[in-house]
């Protein structure tokens, strides 16, 4: 939002069992309906936020989706000597599933 007050509502880290991001495709899903949204990686839900509350309306609105590799901001942080480029995004399919109501 604009005042950025949601901007890491449901926020947590995640970390892959064994390995890392970077060694195989992974699914990651997110599952949104009219009272939580919910993400998961590779099947396995990881964290959910419930989206009923007046001051959550956005929730209720059409998106759109956005992939990208983000560099720098609070939440990564900013590149130094240690960070490693060129990143790449390697997309294989992006589905969008509708519930029937």
């Amino acid at each position: 939002d604009a005042s950025d007050s949601h901007s890491s509502m449901g926020a947590t880290s995640f970390k892959l069992k064994d390995g890392k991001f970077a060694d195989a495709f992974h699914v990651f899903d997110l599952e949104w309906d009219a009272n939580r949204v919910a993400w998961l990686v590779d099947g396995v839900e990881y964290t959910s936020m419930p989206i009923k509350a007046d001051e959550l309306s956005e929730f209720h609105k059409e998106f759109f989706i956005l992939l990208n590799v983000a560099v720098g901001g609070e939440w990564a942080g900013r590149p130094d000597a240690n960070s490693v480029f060129p990143q790449y995004l390697n997309v294989d399919w992006v589905r969008v599933y509708k519930k029937n109501e």
